[in-house]
């Protein structure tokens, strides 16, 4: 029985984790520094992040689904990706030009992060 297999989905995953990899490394080689360039990188990151993960979760073995190290996966390293692409996207949008709303910005990334360890917290 294959413990691994290449489905479609984590074959899409794969390329998007390799397209995500390049603009990472793209921007982290940008000569522009600023916030917004932080939250990109960071958002750019957790996608790769993110994308890892999911060629693993589309190529378990069926039988493996719900056991004790497919919920680590889900639990310990999808989640708190995706809530990080998340966050980090958000927080580009407010910086992606000019910082018009600071405060704005500061209460809706407490309420992100609240939100994000909340998803990772009840799916253990």
């Amino acid at each position: 029985m294959p413990y691994f297999l290449l489905h479609t989905n984590s074959l899409m995953a794969l390329s998007l984790a390799l397209i995500v990899g390049n603009m990472w490394i793209f921007v982290l080689n940008a000569p522009a520094r600023s916030l917004s360039r932080r939250w990109l990188l960071i958002f750019y990151f957790f996608q790769f992040v993110w994308q890892t993960s999911e060629i693993f979760h589309y190529a378990v073995h069926p039988a493996y689904i719900g056991s004790l190290p497919y919920k680590i996966l889900l639990s310990c390293w999808t989640f708190p990706a995706l809530a990080l692409v998340e966050i980090s996207f958000i927080q580009f949008n407010y910086l992606f030009l000019d910082d018009t709303f600071p405060k704005e910005r500061r209460v809706i990334r407490g309420i992100s992060f609240g939100l994000g360890a909340m998803l990772c917290l009840f799916t253990v």
